[in-house]
């Protein structure tokens, strides 16, 4: 499972109070940081959604959930939106 927020405390939080054992390391490429479980079976990217790519997160993925996109995104961001959105999706 993969996700992304943007607050890093939300991410730690979000571990844990699932006691979740994870590590926490930067990303190179921009600000950021990927908060990992130690079975590597969940990821966390802290950053700005618009700045992920495929080849970040090493995968395609089946759907995206994404529960604030209509009231967080600023209108002048939503085609790049669009396009992020395509290209982590299968197709």
């Amino acid at each position: 499972m993969v996700g992304c927020e943007w607050v890093d405390s939300v991410c730690t939080q979000f571990f844990t109070e699932n006691n979740i054992p994870f590590t926490k390391s930067p990303i190179e490429s921009f600000e950021g940081s990927l908060h990992q479980s130690e079975d590597g079976r969940l990821r966390v990217y802290q950053c700005d959604f618009i700045l992920l790519t495929a080849e970040l997160v090493n995968i395609k993925f089946d759907a995206v959930l994404d529960i604030q996109s209509l009231t967080h995104i600023n209108p002048r961001d939503r085609k790049q939106y669009g396009r992020v959105i395509r290209s982590l999706v299968k197709e």
